[in-house]
């Protein structure tokens, strides 16, 4: 008979220790870890087709594995996922999807969809007026035949900003859902959750500057959030000043279910990459994996 107490409920502040706890019983070994950095550069280059941009592609791909190198309980959340069955996360893909805002969707008669929206009219707007907002979350979406667990954010903002560790404990917040099952708290609820309990533990590992927050619905985090994603977008339009149009029209193709070129054909017009140095891991032992964007 199996006397096995069950664990704390996946909603609650408890599960992320209990997360830690039952992962370091499991933990990865060094070959696991060596064995896992491909599978997930290999995940994010199939996803290239959902993200707006090359940049963002490293960016996604580069945080991962510096999280897997350096942080302890990123490894830990890998291991629990794996033991307990959740999904693997070299099986997760990542898109950078967006709608119109609802908020003023009904303003202008003329905007039936995300194909209306121009760069100028995301240069004239704030956080709060942006005529197309980001959606985020951790889905299981229909993918070439079969449901596939997706991560989806902004693109990534310019890297030598305040937005850009924000940005990153994001993307392991999503992830974080995926690999353990954890939910996030109600609305009504004065408290951070499971998920960002652990995305801003391995943040704090990884030394990444991110705002500080009592509740996971507070004000201030929306408003943080809100300006983070805006900020992303403007970033990655500005990064690329010549092509501005037809990342516009990435956008849109996106947002409607389309995917796009997984080598970026349709944008790739600078090299973005060589613009903005992405920042180095703080490896110590491990040597540093080859980044390059491969078309």
């Amino acid at each position: 008979m199996d006397n096995q107490i069950p664990g704390p409920s996946p909603h609650s502040d408890a599960y992320a220790q209990y997360v830690i706890d039952i992962g370091s019983q499991f933990a990865l070994n060094p070959n696991q870890i060596e064995r896992l950095i491909p599978e997930i550069s290999r995940a994010v280059a199939e996803s290239r087709g959902f993200l707006i941009s090359p940049y963002t592609s490293n960016a996604i791909e580069m945080t991962i594995i510096y999280a897997i190198y350096n942080s302890i309980t990123f490894q830990n959340i890998i291991a629990f996922g794996v033991h307990e069955g959740h999904h693997a996360i070299e099986t997760i893909r990542y898109m950078n999807s967006y709608e119109l805002n609802p908020d003023i969707e009904d303003e202008d008669e003329n905007i039936q969809g995300l194909d209306d929206i121009t760069y100028e009219d995301i240069e004239c707007s704030t956080a709060m007026t942006t005529p197309i907002v980001v959606v985020t979350g951790a889905p299981e979406l229909s993918h070439r035949r079969h449901l596939v667990p997706f991560v989806i954010i902004p693109p990534a903002p310019n890297a030598d900003t305040r937005h850009y560790p924000f940005w990153q404990e994001a993307l392991i917040h999503e992830i974080v859902h995926h690999v353990t099952g954890s939910s996030d708290p109600g609305s009504r609820e004065q408290r951070l959750g499971p998920t960002e309990l652990l995305a801003r533990r391995v943040a704090d590992e990884m030394d990444w500057a991110i705002p500080l927050f009592t509740a996971y619905n507070s004000p201030e985090r929306e408003n943080a959030i809100r300006e983070r994603d805006f900020q992303s977008l403007m970033h990655t339009l500005h990064r690329n000043p010549r092509v501005r149009e037809q990342i516009m029209h990435r956008i849109a193709n996106i947002g409607d279910g389309v995917e796009g070129p997984a080598d970026f054909s349709d944008i790739h017009e600078e090299d973005e990459i060589s613009e903005l140095e992405l920042p180095q891991p703080n490896f110590n032992v491990h040597p540093l994996p080859d980044f390059s964007f491969k078309g």
